[in-house]
């Protein structure tokens, strides 16, 4: 029987490579779906700008995920805290950080417990 399963499962497995090698890549399908996002100072603008813009219009939050050593995040970020004024807040944290600072919103005795952690 465990012979049995282990056949079907390889052959389901056979049949969902050979599918997904005749449809498009997930490559084939960002290309499809990108647009032109231009970087001047601190404004973004293309067809990519103008729907990040929608976006952070109609957001609450952003979040901007970050790699490290490159001009080009900087650059992006100020954009988007400069199409937010003025209601723009930004915090660089680490996850641990924002983990324990998620944690402590609605903690009567949040002072006290950053205080400490902080003196840790």
């Amino acid at each position: 029987m465990m012979l049995l399963r282990l056949l079907v499962i390889s052959g389901f497995a056979v049949s969902c490579m050979a599918q997904s090698v005749q449809g498009p890549t997930f490559a084939d399908t960002l290309r499809q779906v990108r647009t032109p996002l231009v970087l001047r100072d601190t404004t973004l603008s293309g067809a990519g700008g103008d729907l990040l813009m929608q976006e952070i219009a109609a957001s609450r939050f952003v979040l901007i995920g970050e790699t490290h050593l490159t001009r080009e995040i900087p650059q992006v970020t100020a954009a988007i805290c400069a199409a937010m004024k003025p209601d723009a807040y930004a915090v660089e944290a680490s996850p641990l950080a924002a983990r324990f600072v998620a944690g402590q919103l609605h903690d009567s005795h949040r002072i006290a417990n950053m205080r400490a952690m902080l003196q840790r």
